[in-house]
């Protein structure tokens, strides 16, 4: 996580992949999965989408599997991001609604934030292709930045991006 943060890419790749070895070996599904998108992120910083798709398609059945919504929807977040950069806006739009649906079930703080980029994107250029594509989604979750250091015990922090 830190040497994400630090920009470090390649090294916090290394210490990823040595944490979900971990953890797949001990069975622990809750923070395999947020391994799985903390990768995710971190091909998505290398601006490897492709890849960056693969983590998160591994991480979302894992986070429905435990019944960890929030971070569901963090990471059906992160796929519409991909989705939207690919120009594949229907879908993105698609994704950002299950995220609504989530953050209103879950009363997530994130909700206010989340149904505004939908009734942006969604309400301005869903199915259209007659109006340019709207701005790059930001590259966190309701604005903020989630992570989970997974060693030696979880912890969550929030930074708020402004």
């Amino acid at each position: 996580m830190l040497y994400h943060a630090l920009g470090e890419h390649r090294r916090a790749l290394e210490y990823y992949e040595q944490a979900l070895t971990i953890h797949r070996e001990v069975g622990n599904r809750v923070v395999e999965a947020t391994t799985l998108n903390n990768i995710g992120m971190v091909y998505r910083a290398l601006g490897d989408n492709r890849r960056a798709l693969e983590y998160f398609e591994q991480a979302l059945p894992i986070h429905r599997e435990v019944g960890n919504r929030a971070v569901e929807a963090t990471t059906l977040f992160n796929i519409a991001t991909i989705r939207q950069a690919e120009g594949n806006y229907a879908e993105a739009v698609r994704l950002l609604e299950q995220v609504v649906a989530i953050d209103e079930a879950i009363e997530s703080p994130n909700l206010e934030g989340d149904r505004a980029r939908w009734k942006r994107r969604g309400g301005s250029w869903a199915g259209s292709r007659s109006r340019p594509p709207p701005p790059a989604l930001p590259p966190f979750h309701g604005g903020e930045l989630e992570s989970v250091s997974v060693i030696p015990r979880i912890s969550y922090r929030r930074e708020r991006y402004t």
